[in-house]
């Protein structure tokens, strides 16, 4: 037991270490690099690293992340998710007739210049009822698609909030279940706002064009 005492009291503190991680084992020189040196123990030629301060290739190793994605990429960015794509495509095909009524005057609906009309009775200037019209008609055929789905959905979200806040607000709650309102409450719009809200914050869902392009980036 002495012996083995004065044996590693006689050995240097990077001798012990490496007998104590590899028993047996010699501690090898390994070939300096970019901030390391050596140096020699007084009573053992084995060697052991010292760290120095450094500001070459390590630093800029250490100053550089993962790439940042670009505005495309975020909006695009989606999973899986079956029940996005149920919500999405019950959403286009709700909205893609009344898109249609407003854009090309199907449906018996007013066309382009009927509801630019319509809107000017309400204080809405021309550009903002084209913006309307193209966010209907086009932000359904996107969420049929998946195709850019949250932009789609903001688009018709808004459609929803100003036809709640410049129409529907006044009628009340309540569709016109039983005729004898005046016109239609706002209680679909508020069902439909929730499905748009859910596509805006997870995206487009399984079997869309944006989750295509998920996986390419």
């Amino acid at each position: 037991m002495r012996s083995r005492r004065r044996n590693l009291a006689g050995r240097p503190a990077s001798a012990v270490a490496a007998g104590a991680a590899a028993p047996g084992a010699a501690l090898l020189e390994p070939p300096p690099g970019p901030g390391l040196s050596y140096g020699r123990s007084a009573r053992s030629r084995l060697y052991t690293p010292k760290l120095l301060p450094v500001d070459g290739p390590m630093t800029a190793v250490a100053s550089t992340g993962a790439r940042e994605p670009g505005l495309l990429e975020r909006l695009t960015r989606t999973g899986d998710q079956v029940a996005l794509l149920v919500l999405r495509v019950g959403l286009a095909v709700v909205f893609f007739p009344h898109g249609a009524q407003k854009a090309l005057g199907w449906f018996g609906g007013p066309g382009f210049a009927g509801f630019v009309g319509f809107a000017h009775r309400f204080g809405i200037p021309s550009w903002l009822a084209v913006l309307a019209i193209l966010a209907e008609f086009l932000g359904s055929i996107g969420l049929l698609l998946g195709l850019l789905g949250r932009v789609a959905a903001f688009g018709i979200f808004c459609n929803m909030v100003a036809a709640v806040a410049l129409i529907h607000s006044k009628v009340g709650f309540f569709m016109n279940w039983s005729g004898k309102q005046a016109g239609e409450g706002f209680e679909f719009h508020l069902l439909a706002m929730a499905a748009l809200l859910a596509i805006m914050i997870g995206g487009s869902g399984a079997a869309s064009v944006d989750r295509s392009l998920s996986r390419a980036s």
